[in-house]
């Protein structure tokens, strides 16, 4: 079968190792603690910006598959910026 000539998107930004590294980190910087019963099997308890929302280990771990982007954390990873601050609030999705 002869492959086409042109690049096809993949569904994913990255790798399912790298994408638990980066929440992993992020979680970790962010204060969180690793939790006793693995990140697996962790839900967690965001505050991002007025609103709390809970979400899981693994939807963090797909969304950022998806999107390359830890998404509820990157609100305050981007406003603990003290240099690019305002800008970056401006280039981020409006919803998560």
């Amino acid at each position: 079968m002869e492959s086409p000539c042109f690049l096809a998107l993949e569904q994913y930004h990255l790798s399912k190792g790298e994408a638990k590294r980066i929440v992993i980190e992020a979680l970790l910087n962010s204060g969180t603690k690793s939790p006793k019963g693995g990140w697996e099997r962790a839900n967690f308890n965001i505050q991002n910006g007025e609103s709390k929302s809970s979400v899981s280990f693994h939807e963090l771990l797909e969304a950022t598959r998806n999107t390359g982007v830890v998404p509820y954390l990157q609100f305050s990873i981007d406003r603990s910026d003290d240099v690019l601050e305002a800008r970056l609030a401006f280039q981020r999705p409006l919803c998560y």
